[in-house]
């Protein structure tokens, strides 16, 4: 199962880059492209900011917020359609 691509909202993500942090490996700061790393930030600013992580866009370009709301909505969407499922007698 690990190791194919997976494209949502037209970025390609690489799903042995979802295993678990490892000090050193896999450093979303250096390895990511600038383009990824802004839709990071994006979808996850407010928790970079709690958790102490200094954020490299301090405003997010508008291709990016629209695709960054497109990732939002797919993950509203698909959180809906589990809970109905669990809530389903199936």
């Amino acid at each position: 199962v690990w190791g194919f691509p997976i494209v949502a909202a037209g970025i390609l993500f690489d799903v042995d880059h979802w295993r678990s942090p490892t000090p050193g490996v896999r450093d979303w700061r250096t390895h990511m492209d600038a383009r990824s790393r802004e839709l990071f930030e994006a979808l996850a600013a407010d928790l970079l900011s709690e958790l102490g992580y200094q954020r490299q866009f301090q405003a997010i370009s508008p291709p990016i917020a629209a695709v960054a709301s497109q990732c939002l909505g797919w993950w509203d969407q698909e959180m809906r359609r589990k809970k109905a499922k669990l809530g389903s007698p199936d």
